[in-house]
């Protein structure tokens, strides 16, 4: 059977046909358009997207290119009382144990049994991180640790901080909440820790 060849223009697809017009099959395609490669298009991102992931990458001194990796981490213990007596700070800090010398220093606003439990902790292997919420004028506010990770040289502890529902009765006493944590002794220097809370790096 005789054939002839055809080119479709429209399609920009090579056929071959028979005389009789009865078949045609495909054999290539031909000024194919490259698809570009795929990449993130910062136009389309919502404004409060973008500021918030330039200020997390700068803040916390990370970047695209940097190396992260996720902890693991131990809840030794939390309180939503606290001693506020002793807490004159307003606002979230972190608080960060290397020794067992280093007690004292925070040994005000945690309560005693919790004191034990960091007595107890071997620092030769483990650090202790602490999250305060800050002095707060009522009951119902709380401290949850979501996330430890390790950027580069870094460690961020992601938390979150709980206020009190508006429909359940709260004692009108000051409260210091905290989050007291724990994970193993990172090497090569791991020693700047940053606390973020909903993507933003606090102070």
């Amino acid at each position: 059977m005789k054939t002839r060849q055809r080119f479709s223009h429209a399609k920009g697809v090579h056929t071959q046909t028979s005389i009789h017009g009865l078949w045609s099959v495909p054999l290539a395609i031909y000024h194919s358009r490259a698809q570009p490669p795929l990449a993130l298009d910062l136009s389309e991102m919502p404004l409060w997207a973008f500021i918030g992931l330039c200020s997390l990458c700068v803040l916390c001194g990370c970047s695209f290119a940097g190396s992260s990796e996720p902890l693991v981490w131990e809840e030794i213990a939390s309180s939503e009382s606290g001693w506020a007596a002793y807490e004159s700070q307003d606002t979230p800090r972190l608080a960060v144990i290397t020794t067992a010398e280093e007690i004292g220093a925070i040994q005000a606003g945690i309560m005693p049994d919790h004191i034990e439990q960091l007595v107890m902790t071997d620092f030769s292997a483990y650090t202790v991180i602490i999250v305060f919420q800050g002095r707060k004028p009522t009951t119902g506010y709380s401290v949850q640790i979501i996330e430890v990770r390790r950027v580069d040289t870094q460690i961020a502890v992601y938390a979150k901080f709980n206020s009190p529902p508006r429909s359940i009765p709260l004692g009108q006493i000051f409260t210091s909440p905290y989050c007291i944590v724990k994970i193993e002794k990172q090497p090569n220097g791991a020693g700047n820790y940053v606390l973020v809370s909903n993507g933003t790096p606090i102070p």
